[in-house]
């Protein structure tokens, strides 16, 4: 279907550059980006991370493996919940999980550390599924692959600054604690930014 053909709810898609004049469509690169810088940030500098705090090789390797492995879990889990209840609401509750992973790493407590990584990896997990289901859902099918592409540009982008400024910041510090403060202010920012998502095709009609 071109862009403007109605969907099978009756409401009509909106085309890719409809889609860019929106608020929801903005909203959304923005979770992207600040999450996304946040999850190669956290990711890539973990595992120093947990040398500093004492943890042995082998459970520093360990706890990477906890954070990709319960993201793969929060990937299903999350898609499972937004076809149960809204879509937005399933959102707003995986971005406050992973803020609360954020808030605990900050910390630097090491008998809470697993808890975080738990929490971190299941939030992360679901952004993956839940920022493609609301583009769906907000914008219709037409324009999506354009859509999530270019969603996806702009997070790449943070993605990789991510790792540098996570890395930079324990230089000039010696700790990885003003990293990890930085990264949970930007994940309560996106959760902010979540609140302003809609369903722009039933906005627009």
């Amino acid at each position: 279907a071109g862009a403007g053909a109605a969907t099978a709810s009756g409401l009509p898609d909106l085309g890719y550059g409809e889609a860019l004049r929106t608020r929801t469509f903005w909203a959304l690169a923005f979770v992207a980006m600040t999450t996304f810088f946040s999850i190669l940030a956290s990711s890539a500098n973990l595992f120093l991370h947990m040398r500093d705090l004492g943890f042995a090789p082998q459970q520093a390797g360990n706890g990477l493996a906890v954070m990709f492995g319960l993201a793969m879990v929060g990937k299903f889990a999350f898609g499972l919940l937004g076809d149960l209840f809204p879509a937005k609401r399933v959102f707003l509750v995986n971005l406050a999980i992973m803020a609360a992973g954020a808030a605990i790493l900050a910390t630097m407590r090491v008998d809470l550390l697993w808890y975080a990584l738990v929490l971190f990896g299941l939030g992360w997990g679901g952004l993956y599924t839940m920022i493609q289901l609301l583009a769906v859902n907000a914008f219709g099918l037409s324009s999506a692959g354009k859509i999530l592409g270019t969603i996806t540009l702009l997070d790449a982008t943070t993605a990789g600054l991510g790792i540098w400024v996570a890395a930079r910041i324990f230089d000039a510090t010696g700790s990885y604690k003003p990293a990890f403060q930085l990264i949970f202010v930007l994940i309560v920012l996106a959760l902010l930014a979540a609140t302003l998502v809609r369903d722009e095709r039933s906005s627009q009609a």
